[in-house]
C-alpha cells in the first residue's frame, strides 16, 4: 500500500562546529566568567553559572554563520515560497542578527525549567559534556519516567494520542541545535559532581522585504 506521512512542526536542525570553535567560546566564556558578566537575573535557568558574552560580534559571527546558512537552506526546503511570504513577509537567505549570546555552566543538581526565548531563532552549543553523565543516563534508563539527566529536551505542547510532541538527546561536544525561539525546552539536573558547558543565544531576522 502506498502512504504518506506530510512532515510538519517547527524545524529543529542539529549539526555540528569544529573543535578550534569550541576551544574559542570555552576561552572567551572563561573570561566571561572571570570578569563576572552575570546574565542569571536576565535567564530561566536555575544555575549559579551563566555569562554573557561581551564585544563578541568580530569573532563569533563569521564562524557562526555556515549553522545559520544550513538552516535557511533546509528552511526553503521546508517551507513553500507562499508560506515564507506569509510568516515573514521576507525570501530566503533572508538576513539576520545574533542579539545575545551567554554560556552557561551547569552543575550538580542545577537545571534548566521548561522554557522559550526571545528573538525568532534560537540555538544552543554544546563544548563540554562529561562521560558521568552519560552513565548517569545509562543507569537510570527504565528507572524513572523523564528523558534522564543533562539531555536537552524540546517540546510543542501537551502529549496528545497519536502523536509526538516531545524530543530528547544527550548532546556531545560540538553539536548545535538551531530552532525556532518559541519552541520551549528545558535541561534535567544530574547528579554527578562534574560542569556541563553550553553556549545558547538569540536570532533576529533583519528587514529583508519581499519586492
Amino acid at each position: 500500500m502506498k502512504w504518506f506521512y506530510p512532515h510538519w512542526g517547527p524545524l529543529i536542525i542539529k549539526t555540528k562546529i569544529t573543535e578550534a570553535f569550541v576551544n574559542k567560546l570555552l576561552t572567551e566564556g572563561d573570561k566571561a566568567r572571570s570578569m563576572e558578566q552575570d546574565k542569571s537575573s536576565e535567564l530561566a535557568g536555575v544555575l549559579d553559572g551563566q555569562y554573557y558574552y561581551k564585544d563578541f560580534e568580530e569573532w563569533f559571527d563569521t564562524r557562526f554563520k555556515p549553522v545559520i546558512t544550513l538552516y535557511q537552506s533546509k528552511l526553503n526546503e521546508y517551507l513553500s515560497p507562499e508560506h515564507m511570504e506569509e510568516q515573514f513577509g521576507t525570501k530566503i537567505p533572508f538576513n539576520t542578527k545574533v542579539k545575545s549570546l551567554w554560556i552557561n555552566y551547569q552543575r550538580q543538581y542545577e537545571y534548566q525549567p521548561i522554557h522559550k526565548h526571545t528573538g525568532d531563532l534560537s540555538f544552543v552549543i554544546y563544548l563540554q559534556v562529561p562521560k558521568e553523565i552519560d552513565q548517569e543516563v545509562k543507569e537510570r534508563e527504565g528507572t524513572h519516567n523523564n528523558s534522564g539527566p543533562g539531555k536537552i529536551n524540546f517540546t510543542i505542547g501537551p502529549h496528545m494520542p497519536f502523536s509526538i510532541t516531545t524530543y530528547d538527546e544527550l548532546p556531545k561536544v560540538g553539536d548545535v541545535f538551531i530552532f525556532p525561539a518559541w519552541v520551549q525546552h528545558y535541561v534535567n539536573s544530574f547528579k554527578s559532581n562534574v560542569e556541563r558547558i553550553s553556549v545558547s543565544g538569540n536570532i533576529t531576522l533583519k528587514e529583508n522585504k519581499l519586492e
